[in-house]
């Protein structure tokens, strides 16, 4: 008694093609979901290197720019401060001024200075 075996060859071409379109349009898809030509080391080696390497460099322009913006921040809480601090010697030169004229109180001139220091 002979065994035979039965193949069908033409069925397990179409299912390797199957296989091999069903793996293009994953790879496809996931091209188009993450904008990215290399996703994985397999697309890539060298691009995928270069890649990781450039988003590197884009995350620590992004935290410079971050800083820069907290010191812009400072800077102009600074410049705030600073014009507060002009606008009150501009008030006690006025203070000072009116000091010449002899019919103010000087005593109350001098109280105004202090308040306006303090």
């Amino acid at each position: 008694m002979a065994f035979k075996i039965n193949t069908n060859v033409e069925a397990l071409n179409a299912y390797n093609a199957l296989v091999k379109v069903n793996a293009q349009t994953t790879k496809a898809q996931l091209r188009l979901a993450t904008q990215k030509r290399i996703n994985s080391v397999a697309d890539d080696t060298s691009g995928y290197r270069v890649g990781k390497e450039l988003e590197g460099k884009v995350y620590i322009m992004k935290a410079a720019q971050g800083n820069i913006g907290s010191a812009k921040n400072m800077l102009s809480t600074a410049e705030a401060a600073l014009s507060s601090v002009n606008d009150l010697l501009i008030q006690i030169k006025g203070k000072v001024a009116e000091a010449t004229d002899p019919t103010k109180n000087l005593s109350a001139l001098a109280s105004d200075i202090i308040a306006i220091g303090d």
